[in-house]
């Protein structure tokens, strides 16, 4: 894949939290893959809410398709 095509892109991160309706001084983690059990998203649901432990204002998204998309 191309990565360097998108190394252009210039994002104000407080614009887009604003946009997707998160106030500026919250953390946002995201993951972007395929939804299957390969994959370990429950690893990172475990470690998040650590991470939510410490940092109250904080969430996760998680976007994707796969068997796992209704769990």
């Amino acid at each position: 894949m191309d990565f360097i095509r998108f190394s252009s892109i210039k994002i104000d991160k407080n614009q887009a939290k604003e946009k997707l309706g998160f106030k500026p001084d919250e953390y946002i983690i995201g993951n972007v893959a395929r939804l299957g059990p390969y994959k370990g998203q429950e690893y990172l649901i475990k470690a998040f809410n650590k991470f939510l432990g410490k940092y109250k204002d904080s969430h996760l998204i998680i976007a994707g398709e796969g068997p796992m998309r209704t769990k």
